[in-house]
């Protein structure tokens, strides 16, 4: 009973683990995914995204959706995770690894801001941003 139960907390160290591991390999990827918001690269951030973005949307697009949303926020103030929550299925996308992250954000011209970043685990094994919504 004893090596049982030696075994069972180490399966479980290694799972903890295992799933820390990937929330810190989706933060950073994230994080860095906003930065190139936050410097205004918006073109960068579109070729750096999932292709569930490149296919919704033109670079063109993308930039001037970009411009228009981020632009009149001003520069960014502070930004903390309020929620990390993993998905195999979202509505209206194929299944998959998915990770959705919501920020509480304050701008210069917008003191209290949601920002919600969906990462998505893509086939080259990379977690690359598949959705941005700001509110």
């Amino acid at each position: 009973m004893k090596k049982l139960l030696f075994l069972l907390m180490i399966i479980s160290s290694i799972v903890l683990g295992q799933e820390k591991d990937i929330e810190n390999k989706v933060k950073k990827s994230a994080k860095e995914w906003i930065n190139l918001i936050d410097n205004k690269e918006y073109e960068i951030s579109w070729k750096t995204s999932d292709i569930l973005i490149q296919n919704l949307v033109s670079i063109k697009k993308w930039e001037n959706l970009m411009i228009g949303s981020r632009n009149p926020l001003g520069k960014n103030i502070s930004r903390d995770i309020i929620s990390i929550e993993y998905k195999n299925e979202l509505q209206g996308v194929p299944d998959g690894e998915y990770c959705i992250i919501i920020y509480n954000s304050v701008f210069e011209n917008k003191k209290n801001a949601s920002e919600t970043i969906t990462i998505k685990k893509s086939e080259d094994e990379k977690w690359k941003v598949a959705g941005y919504y700001i509110k």
